[in-house]
């Protein structure tokens, strides 16, 4: 049996930033959740910043990374 790789704090940050846009355009889509969009689109604001994404990327929620052996190495910043 062999150990599971930890996730990288960079691993961890990507994963809840792509299940947060999943769930916002999913509430925008269905027209559902008003209030819960407003924390998330705060929450992937919030995080995007603090991961070094410029604002047109945030605004454009055009968010990607490169990945080596299916790990993300580093984020695509403009």
């Amino acid at each position: 049996m062999y150990p599971v790789p930890r996730q990288t704090q960079l691993q961890q940050q990507w994963d809840e930033l792509m299940f947060l846009c999943q769930r916002e355009k999913e509430y925008l889509t269905g027209q559902t959740h008003r209030v819960l969009v407003k924390v998330l689109t705060r929450r992937i604001d919030e995080l995007a910043r603090h991961m070094g994404f410029s604002e047109a990327q945030i605004q454009n929620r055009n968010f990607r990374a490169d990945k080596t052996d299916g790990r993300i190495t580093s984020i695509v910043t403009d």
